[in-house]
């Protein structure tokens, strides 16, 4: 009689043992789907960051082509007043 429940319990051990690794199988694969899903959303953040630094950064290029154009002809006019 004792060794029926002794493989009771280690049939029922082993049931309990698969459906734990079973549902940490699970929790793995959800747990790896939400660090994809942060790392699109980090990679799509780098993008926009990018994208907005060029924006930003293009009128301060433009004031620099101007403000030495600018500076250029200062300097002409002065020249020019010189003589």
């Amino acid at each position: 009689m004792g060794a029926i429940c002794t493989g009771i319990q280690v049939v029922t051990g082993l049931t309990g043992a698969i459906k734990q690794k079973n549902a940490s199988d699970k929790a793995a694969e959800k747990a790896q789907a939400a660090a994809n899903f942060n790392a699109e959303m980090i990679e799509r953040d780098l993008g926009l960051l990018a994208q907005q630094r060029g924006i930003t950064n293009a009128p301060f290029a433009i004031y620099q082509v101007r403000d030495h154009r600018a500076s250029e002809s200062e300097l002409q006019s002065t020249a020019r007043a010189g003589f």
